[in-house]
């Protein structure tokens, strides 16, 4: 079987806010489900996603950049599919400012980043390490694991 591949970056923690101007003159967040196209890095495809409304304040714009693509999907194609996965959040109905594989990545990563922490806080002599000192990430992520099983067979993440 030939697997094909695409690889996207997603930045959540730029300082880019888009506004528009609709026709009652005020200047407004961008509405929900916007892609800006223009004053992106020269030579990458990337695009600015706003998937979200903004409640309070401006909505916080995400930067995409494909980096490999292996099927050669278009710019528009990137963009529905990616907004697609804003909206399989299972708490709320609406679509969340990120695809939700990259918010539930995001809070995974932050929970071990926690517990790592946590322990190295308080039980400094239980972190494995190797023979020259180093630590031994393998049986380290076995030790902070929720899961031992290739797949969860529970959501553990909303």
């Amino acid at each position: 079987m030939e697997v094909k591949i695409v690889a996207f970056i997603v930045t959540k923690n730029g300082n880019v806010r888009h506004f528009h101007e609709p026709n009652n003159g005020r200047i407004e967040s961008m509405p929900p489900r916007s892609f800006v196209n223009f004053g992106t890095r020269y030579n990458f495809e990337q695009f600015y996603m706003t998937a979200h409304r903004s409640w309070k304040g401006t909505a916080k714009t995400i930067m995409i950049t494909k980096i490999y693509d292996d099927i050669g999907i278009s710019m528009a194609e990137a963009q529905e599919f990616l907004l697609g996965l804003t909206y399989l959040h299972q708490i709320v109905s609406c679509p969340i400012s990120l695809p939700t594989t990259v918010n539930q990545a995001d809070a995974i990563a932050q929970r071990g980043q926690n517990l790592y922490r946590t322990l190295k806080m308080f039980c400094p002599n239980k972190i494995p390490r190797n023979a020259d000192g180093g630590i031994d990430n393998k049986k380290l992520t076995e030790i902070l694991s929720i899961n031992t099983e290739e797949l969860p067979k529970s959501r553990y993440n909303a």
